[in-house]
């Protein structure tokens, strides 16, 4: 949950270039294997062995042509929305994210190709 002491933890996360926090990690390609409970967010062209056996995934997707830009595998939050295989029905009043609810947001900027 994003609180004032949330936002000043990952803040310091985020200067350091550190991009692990709690079970959350953004990577290149994750050198050590993580827990199962990690959620992971990788460049789609990724072929890391701490991936490989993690099939399914989500997908963050460029809006202008729903071309996947990152991969999302063990999402715990929007997989179990019904997601679309690419952004559809975006509006400007969209892009105020933190105006969504967790489902809209889901369905509007996270994708399946699963």
């Amino acid at each position: 949950m994003l609180s004032r002491k949330t936002v000043s933890e990952i803040s310091s996360v985020v200067k350091r270039s550190n991009y692990d926090y709690k079970n959350f990690k953004v990577s290149l390609c994750p050198k050590e294997s993580l827990p199962l409970n990690y959620t992971i967010i990788t460049l789609p062209d990724n072929k890391c062995k701490s991936t490989s056996s993690l099939s399914k995934n989500l997908s963050i997707s460029q809006l202008s042509d729903g071309g996947e830009i990152y991969k999302i595998f063990n999402d715990k939050v929007c997989n179990k929305y019904m997601l679309n295989r690419y952004p559809i029905g975006i509006g400007l009043n969209d892009l105020e994210v933190e105006r969504l609810s967790e489902k809209l947001f889901c369905e509007k900027f996270i994708t399946s190709f699963n």
